[in-house]
């Protein structure tokens, strides 16, 4: 299972939006909190799999990309960044499925991708969201290019009934079910490399 993933380039997408200052976490730790230690131990596994580095990106309002990162840095992440702002998913999922990738796993120049987005919300255009997810499953031309995996940091119902909806409803839309979507304690359960895996197998 670990010889597939080394195929694949590894973004983790963080949400920085302000409700994830709430503390509604594991011992009454915030959710910028508690994505931190689940955001360090996906760094630290991915590094070892992805060999040229991973992605990752950072949202609120705006979007902010950090290429070629190590475990090392999400401490500086963390450092610069504190939670505020709206959450502009659609924003932080372009930002790696841009054009030159899509062309690039064409021309098969470019690595397949898994993303998983640590999220503790719906976003600010669901629509807009929906697009992205629906032109990106439509726009491969293997199930196995693209994973993308959804893990929600919080307890928020209506975040969990919008996650459930793009883990269930977009097949109707696409021709590949990219989308996985999992809670803190089914990551807790199934570690880093059940979480990739997930991403791929959903």
């Amino acid at each position: 299972m670990i010889d597939r993933l080394k195929n694949y380039d590894i973004a983790i997408l963080l949400d920085r939006s302000g409700s994830m200052v709430i503390e509604d976490c594991a011992n009454g730790k915030s959710r910028w909190e508690y994505a931190r230690e689940n955001v360090e131990a996906v760094a630290a596994r991915a590094n070892k799999i992805d060999s040229d580095g991973i992605t990752v990106v950072v949202f609120g309002s705006k979007v902010t990309v950090y290429e070629n990162t190590t475990p090392n840095q999400i401490q500086q992440i963390y450092d610069e960044v504190e939670p505020m702002g709206n959450t502009a998913t659609d924003a932080a999922l372009e930002a790696v499925l841009t054009p030159e990738w899509f062309q690039g796993r064409k021309s098969g120049t470019r690595k397949p991708m898994i993303i998983i987005v640590f999220t503790d919300g719906k976003p600010n255009d669901r629509d807009a969201l929906e697009k992205v997810i629906v032109n990106a499953a439509n726009s491969i031309e293997r199930d196995e290019d693209l994973g993308i995996s959804f893990v929600q940091v919080g307890y928020d119902k209506g975040a969990s009934e919008f996650l459930a909806y793009l883990d269930d409803n977009l097949t109707a839309k696409t021709k590949f079910d990219v989308v996985d979507t999992k809670s803190m304690e089914e990551l807790e359960e199934i570690g880093v490399i059940g979480l990739l895996n997930a991403a791929l197998d959903d």
